[in-house]
């Protein structure tokens, strides 16, 4: 009898909380940007900047990111041995390679959510004569009521 007030009770305290869920989410589109720079100067990075809008009523969800560079005539390489590129969200690294690595680096968790809003993607280049390219890819998806 206990159990049956109780559940009752409880149940009647979660309707009058008058709960709300966040929405559904339904595919909008795939979201692919790439950035491209060539540094003139090793001492003085280039900053290649690009604005990310997520319009109202919408959420993106980022799966990957990636940061390539180029000498020359060889075509671009994920790693290497020479230079080093960064690729940041509102000044945040989240990808980059590095002298002498042998892989991307990732300095965040995929995926990664962003609500509605503007954001700042930074493809940074260190050394000279070296051409560099950020890609970011993910799903937009609309927020519908639940």
């Amino acid at each position: 009898m206990k159990k049956i007030v109780f559940t009752s009770l409880l149940f009647s305290l979660l309707l009058g909380l008058d709960m709300k869920a966040q929405g559904n989410l339904q595919f909008n589109q795939v979201v692919f940007i790439e950035m491209e720079g060539t540094s003139v100067s090793g001492s003085t990075p280039l900053f290649v900047t690009n604005t990310l809008i997520v319009p109202p009523g919408k959420v993106l969800k980022i799966e990957s990111t990636s940061v390539s560079y180029s000498v020359g005539q060889n075509g671009f390489s994920s790693h290497g041995s020479l230079g080093w590129g960064e690729l940041f969200l509102n000044d945040k690294t989240i990808t980059k390679t590095q002298y002498g690595a042998s892989n991307i680096i990732s300095e965040v968790r995929f995926p990664i959510w962003l609500k509605e809003g503007t954001y700042t993607l930074k493809l940074k280049i260190q050394s000279a004569g070296i051409t560099s390219k950020g890609f970011v890819s993910g799903i937009e998806f609309n927020v519908t009521p639940p």
